[in-house]
């Protein structure tokens, strides 16, 4: 199973965004429709059993109250996804067996959104 895959769709599922407005990297265009969550794998280990991957959404949206609650949604389904029913993704079912504290940071800006930053650990049994 692609974890970061599966992450995307529980993604979709699980915040109220329009589910393709769920990336694994900012669009090309300069000022892409907002809002948006682009998502991406910065590590964790990975075994036939199991794969822990630490996970870090970009939220953005077009200001800074806007993409502080999106990302304060995004936290808490996190949160609450533990020990939750399994989660099942193009036929293949992935138990999400907990994470860590999930962390909000703002970031810099660009001219036309502003952005907040999640990253988790999350594991996953395959």
């Amino acid at each position: 199973m692609d974890s970061e895959a599966f992450i995307r769709e529980w993604t979709r599922a699980k915040v109220s965004i329009a589910p393709e407005r769920v990336y694994f990297s900012l669009p090309e265009h300069d000022s892409p429709d907002l809002p948006l969550i682009a998502i991406s794998r910065q590590g964790g280990p990975r075994t036939i059993y199991f794969d822990n991957p630490y996970i870090v959404w970009d939220v953005w949206a077009v200001n800074k109250y806007a993409a502080s609650q999106l990302a304060g949604q995004l936290a808490d389904a996190i949160i609450h996804q533990a020990f939750a029913t399994p989660f099942t993704v193009a036929g293949e079912t992935i138990r999400w067996e907990g994470s860590s504290d999930p962390t909000i940071l703002p970031l810099p800006k660009l001219p036309w959104a502003k952005r907040y930053q999640v990253a988790a650990s999350v594991w996953l049994r395959l």
